[in-house]
């Protein structure tokens, strides 16, 4: 019998899992019902209607991840054999090899929380999907709870829980372990960059993974005080610009397509349509129980584990046949694919003057109708946002990514790539107008 479990994948060709105790818990953990509801939540939200063939889920990108995790650190320079792990005033010493089931638990786990179509139902029933996930990691009910408390070794066991925890909320004192999930070079961007390319027939995404994984190096930053993840300056920068561009174009292309953006401001739509007829005390029929507590922000972590992608088409499906008319024909235009029609972009500048917004407004019977079929859009306030690209304000306060440059000092990339300097930070704002298509041709006549 084989040591190892081995799953297909597009991107890396084999996966392999060890099934020796305390590496079997991974495979368990991909076991547990929380992880496999993971089949049923697609990783791209509503990309697949702009781009047919991305249909992959999070639990392809989770393996992936943990996966990939692991790849990077049996290949880290400069990682020593034991790791310090400081835990309640404690040291911890963790063997490489234990550290990095931490790591790929936690890349398994990252994604845990995330709900049906992506982010779109995070921004329409204002749930954040990390909090979820800590819930789910630290619910005795749970399996992933019960599976990650029976892992056979004797440092991870009692702190396994707090430890994943804390490397997901990025709280966790080897910090250079987190950057690992969740940072500039991450296992967690290189796969679903990869991934979702692929995935959606794109050719983007094109970077030297095995490059940057070769050519990473664990050296103190002293910009920072800490240790934390460095690349070769001399081999590794243009694998690095290659990276960053990637991140850059599917950005443009994919994430922030303007198809898949009106979808997913027609799902956040319908969602808040529904939740204020249930706040009104109305009657929402044909409401699944779950979905009803969710929407009323009276739901148990049962009731959000019962959600998924599956279960929500459906929902909106029976919607259609609903009384009340906005709800009605949201659900009818996301069914049939009839997104909110961009008819209006502009960059740097507000969309509308105030008399624009004036006839906008005229277009439709009343104010709550122009609360929902007419939709600004903007990369701001995207949950997509990289914070490399497009900053936190200014590049100071996004992350960073170092170089170990020849003469053994430490840069940032930026400073040491012209293309990435000119690329970064300088992307302008950009606004779309979303109309429903029933009021586009009034919308023309009134404001060419």
């Amino acid at each position: 019998m084989s040591d190892k479990k081995v799953f297909r994948d597009p991107i890396y060709n084999l996966i392999s899992f060890e099934k020796k105790k305390p590496f079997n818990v991974l495979l368990k953990l991909i076991d547990c019902p929380e992880f496999q509801r993971l089949r049923r939540i697609r990783q791209l939200g509503f990309s697949y209607f702009t781009y047919p063939t991305g249909v992959h889920d999070r639990f392809s990108h989770s393996i992936g991840v943990a996966y990939l995790v692991g790849e990077i650190l049996d290949r880290l320079n400069n990682c020593p054999e034991e790791i310090a792990v400081s835990d309640a005033g404690q040291e911890v010493l963790l063997s490489r090899d234990e550290f990095k089931l931490l790591l790929q638990i936690a890349g398994l786990l990252h994604d845990i929380g995330h709900g049906p179509f992506s982010h779109a139902f995070e921004k329409a029933i204002n749930i954040d999907h990390e909090t979820i996930g800590v819930r789910i990691l630290q619910d005795e009910q749970t399996s992933i709870y019960k599976t990650l408390q029976g892992i056979e070794s004797e440092s991870l066991k009692p702190r396994i829980v707090r430890w994943v925890t804390e490397i997901i909320e990025g709280t966790f004192n080897v910090v250079w372990a987190r950057d690992l999930i969740s940072g500039q070079i991450d296992a967690d961007r290189m796969d679903y960059l990869n991934r979702d390319a692929y995935m959606c027939g794109v050719p983007y995404a094109r970077f030297d993974r095995q490059w940057l994984l070769n050519n990473m190096h664990l050296k103190e930053i002293p910009q920072e005080g800490r240790e934390g993840i460095v690349l070769n300056a001399q081999k590794g920068v243009y694998s690095l610009e290659s990276f960053i561009i990637s991140r850059y174009h599917m950005y443009e292309q994919v994430y922030f397509h303007k198809t898949t953006r009106g979808m997913e401001q027609l799902v956040a739509k319908i969602f808040q349509r529904a939740k204020e007829l249930l706040s009104k005390g109305e009657p929402v029929s044909f409401i699944d129980n779950a979905i009803e507590k969710v929407l009323k922000n009276e739901y148990a972590l049962t009731d959000y584990l019962a959600l998924d992608d599956f279960n929500m088409l459906t929902q909106i499906k029976t919607w259609i046949d609903h009384s009340d008319a906005i709800l009605s024909t949201l659900c009818a235009a996301l069914t049939h694919r009839k997104p909110f029609k961009m008819f209006k972009e502009t960059k740097d500048t507000a969309l509308f003057s105030r008399e624009e917004y004036r006839k906008l407004d005229e277009l439709f019977p009343d104010k709550t109708y122009a609360d929902y079929f007419f939709v600004e859009d903007d990369y701001i306030n995207n949950p997509y946002k990289d914070d490399y690209l497009l900053g936190k304000g200014a590049p100071e306060d996004a992350g960073h990514i170092w170089l170990l440059t020849s003469d053994g000092t430490i840069r940032e990339l930026a400073e040491e790539s012209i293309l990435i300097n000119a690329l970064r930070n300088r992307i302008s704002k950009r606004t779309r107008g979303y109309i429903h298509r029933d009021y586009e041709a009034n919308l023309e006549r009134r404001i060419p």
